[in-house]
């Protein structure tokens, strides 16, 4: 999930690939913060309000979605965290009220909704941006799943393991390991998106 930073076994995750600041570091081999190399950047809006009737939350997501539009076809896939989801609906519903937009694509409201979307993309819950803490209960990420993917690292798939028995008991122990890591063949089509 984080950006790999952690230690020398840390394999890069989404923070690395589709990052708060996408104008440093080198992904893929692609060195970000060079100018001519921009179409590597993806998108980003951070500090997004949520205050009722003032929030510009939804006026950046549209401006986002667009971005990745543009860039690869539209996102597929949202996730956020706590923060983000309770902002974006708190906001919805306090600012207009009872919301019904697209024939209730954009947003379903009802007492205890399992569904909140943008778009009509489910926006999906992932409780690991909580126990992260930081500011990970503030994102989002706008993703194209057709351009994000885990690929094995070679030499590392499938790997049968069978650790030699405890001498005392008559146990067998066998595994497969795998190591592998994500990767994307496109960075312009996704958006880390973050309220204040």
């Amino acid at each position: 999930m984080k950006d790999g930073s952690g230690s020398s076994d840390d394999i890069e995750g989404l923070d690395f690939l589709v990052a708060q600041d996408p104008t440093t570091g080198t992904v893929g081999g692609i060195d970000r913060s060079v100018a001519a190399n921009s179409y590597w950047r993806n998108q980003v809006q951070l500090s997004m309000t949520t205050a009722t009737t003032t929030g510009n939350i939804i006026d950046h997501m549209e401006t986002q979605w667009r971005n990745c539009t543009r860039n690869g076809g539209r996102p597929n896939f949202i996730m956020a965290g706590t923060d983000f989801i309770d902002g974006y609906r708190n906001f919805l519903l306090k600012t207009y009220g009872t919301v019904q937009i697209n024939n209730g694509n954009m947003f379903d409201a009802e007492g205890g909704t399992d569904r909140i979307s943008f778009k009509g993309v489910p926006i999906i819950w992932n409780p690991s941006f909580d126990d992260l803490g930081g500011t990970w209960p503030k994102r989002a990420y706008f993703l194209n799943m057709n351009y994000i993917y885990v690929k094995e690292i070679e030499g590392q798939g499938k790997i049968s393991r069978k650790p030699p028995r405890p001498y005392d008991r008559y146990e067998h122990m066998w595994g497969v390991t795998w190591r592998g890591a994500l990767c994307m063949s496109r960075a312009n089509c996704h958006a880390a998106l973050s309220i204040a």
